[in-house]
């Protein structure tokens, strides 16, 4: 079956779907494309309707001409009226000539305008389309098209197929176009490959998609409960939310303990994905001085924290500045400065300044509002 006429299949999978309408038509007007095709404005020509439904969401890879049948829901924006939100979309091959004909010369394939996309279809007809998915050699029998624009022509075709082939694969599993869209541009052709493999490493690679959505796709495709690679993102999950939390690390046991709650599994197995993690280098595993327990840290973090331990060793070790300033000219230079200011430091703003001017490393800390930055 042609990739134009598979089934988008679920949608998306955190709105209500329940008040989705379906929209077919034709694609006549793209008003805006941005974040490479994560976000379209488009007008949309249904049969039977006067006036254009405007369309929005990601189409990536959709041109000018193409037919498309999409499911969403639609919104009242208050500014320009109101818009289909895509949640999932099929492009359905142009079934006419000049249908075609409008296809091919949208600029879908770079070096193909109107006079060429004429050409082609008037020596294929309406086997175009179907010609250049199973033949696109043949590109070469359309009068005027050298052999250098048919072999750019036929990687175009080529390249928007694998699009389409990985839109439709995506949205099949219930992802949204949108994330669709980012996960082509992460992964391009191998896409399908890299999901199909470990649907887990769009968690940590592609923004915006967490272990939940992941671990969701990961189901749809028969991913088991207890697989490796899911501990093994279940408990870099677990510490990325640490993390988040304002911790730099994780005792084991209680990211043992965590994360087998999570993911509902035997803790041994968490037991075993750490340290398989911490071989392939994804967290640090470290010993704590009270050698109750080690500390399980992410990488990247961990290096953080080495890198700014072993700065602030190498400031407090080097020699020190000689102010030559006296104590009662650092206290006069603090009122000078909140006469001129117009303000009244507070005692630990003060003292934090002549820390500063005493000590080869000050940490100055504290929430919001507390007058680091006046400091």
């Amino acid at each position: 079956m042609d990739l134009f006429e598979r089934a988008a299949g679920r949608r998306g999978e955190t709105a209500d779907r329940s008040r989705d309408e379906i929209v077919e038509g034709t694609l006549e007007r793209i008003v805006f494309a941005g974040a490479g095709g994560e976000f379209t404005v488009a007008r949309l020509k249904v049969e039977g309707k006067r006036e254009f439904v405007t369309v929005v969401g990601a189409l990536m890879g959709v041109p000018v001409g193409a037919r498309l049948r999409v499911v969403g829901q639609t919104e009242a924006n208050p500014k320009f009226g109101p818009q289909l939100r895509v949640a999932s979309f099929t492009e359905i091959a142009p079934a006419t000539v000049e249908g075609i004909k409008r296809y091919l010369g949208s600029g879908l394939i770079k070096g193909i305008g109107p006079e060429f996309a004429s050409r082609i279809v008037a020596t294929f007809g309406v086997r175009t389309l179907e010609i250049l998915d199973a033949e696109p050699q043949r590109i070469a029998e359309v009068s005027g098209i050298g052999r250098v624009r048919a072999t750019a022509v036929k990687e175009a075709w080529a390249a928007q197929r694998e699009i389409r082939r990985v839109m439709v694969f995506l949205q099949g599993y219930g992802v949204s176009p949108a994330f669709a869209a980012r996960i082509y541009k992460r992964y391009g052709a191998a896409a399908i490959a890299r999901v199909r493999e470990n649907p887990y490493r769009l968690a940590f690679d592609v923004w915006g998609i967490g272990f939940l959505s992941a671990d969701r796709l990961a189901v749809a495709l028969g991913i088991a409960k207890d697989a490796e690679v899911r501990v093994e993102a279940g408990v870099r999950h677990t510490l990325d939310e640490a993390g988040s939390g304002g911790h730099c690390y994780m005792r084991r046991r209680a990211l043992v303990e965590a994360a087998a709650a999570r993911l509902e599994i035997d803790p041994a197995l968490v037991e075993g994905a750490i340290d398989r993690l911490g071989r392939a280098g994804e967290v640090a595993i470290e010993a704590l001085p009270d050698a109750t327990d080690t500390a399980v840290f992410e990488a990247g973090l961990y290096r953080a924290e080495r890198t700014a331990a072993a700065e602030l060793l190498r400031l407090a070790d080097a020699e020190a500045v000689q102010i030559g300033t006296s104590q009662d000219e650092i206290d006069g230079a603090i009122a000078d400065y909140e006469r001129v200011a117009n303000l009244s430091l507070a005692r630990q703003q003060a003292e934090a300044l002549r820390a500063v001017l005493r000590s080869q490393v000050v940490v100055i800390t504290g929430g919001p509002g507390v007058g680091k930055t006046t400091i």
